[in-house]
């Protein structure tokens, strides 16, 4: 459920912004994209921050054969 700019949902760690939850969306959509052509790809996640850090914990990263990206984990 979205209230405002915030969803009431929680990864386990914390609560999701609105915009975290989109970038998790468009990398799982294209694992989806390139899994039905058959193409290779990696998805990196970051499980632990510490300090002051661009990302939480549970951050994406789709990475193409081609060196190219979907989602981020800086900032």
């Amino acid at each position: 459920m979205w209230v405002g700019d915030r969803v009431l949902c929680y990864n386990g760690i914390g609560r999701l912004e609105r915009s975290e939850v989109d970038d998790m969306e468009e990398v799982f959509r294209e694992a989806l994209n390139l899994s039905k052509k058959g193409e290779p790809y990696v998805i990196a996640t970051v499980v632990d921050t510490k300090g002051s850090t661009p990302q939480k914990p549970g951050a994406k990263l789709l990475v193409r054969e081609d060196g190219s990206g979907v989602g981020t984990l800086g900032g």
